[in-house]
């Protein structure tokens, strides 16, 4: 799939969900908001995350699958698979972030709380590439 993942994000609007693993193996999925972007390029993107399930997985097993389905659609989107290069713990970054993104934190986090994690993007695929069967719109 060949696309500008900034340019992507940033005109369509839809749901997240970032899956990670244990270092066994056990998965787990979360709704995320859209990824920033740190560099001049696609090849990394970013996520904020509190200290919590998504985060101790990503410390022990590097890798992770961001899928994104397009607001209106159940088959428009993508899925980018990744692999953790950096956790960044600057309160006054993510702060910046959230605030140019338009978003707000969950009650209970803050800057301070969060860390922001980095990732280097391994792959991007549609959300659907084939299917066997799958209800119309």
């Amino acid at each position: 799939m060949d696309m500008d993942m900034k340019d992507y994000f940033a005109g369509h609007d839809g749901q997240g969900v970032l899956a990670t693993a244990t270092a066994e193996g056990k998965v787990n999925m979360a709704v995320y908001s859209k990824p920033f972007f740190l560099s001049a390029t696609d090849e990394e993107l970013a996520f904020v995350m509190a200290r919590r399930m998504t985060f101790e997985n990503v410390q022990a097993n590097p890798h992770a699958c961001y899928m994104f389905t397009e607001a209106g659609s159940q088959h428009k989107g993508c899925r980018i698979y990744l692999k953790r290069t950096e956790v960044i713990e600057d309160p006054a970054l993510i702060a910046q972030l959230m605030e140019k993104g338009g978003y707000r934190f969950s009650a209970g986090e803050s800057a301070d709380s969060v860390v922001l994690v980095n990732f280097h993007v391994e792959g991007v695929v549609p959300l659907v590439t084939h299917s066997v069967a799958f209800k119309a719109d």
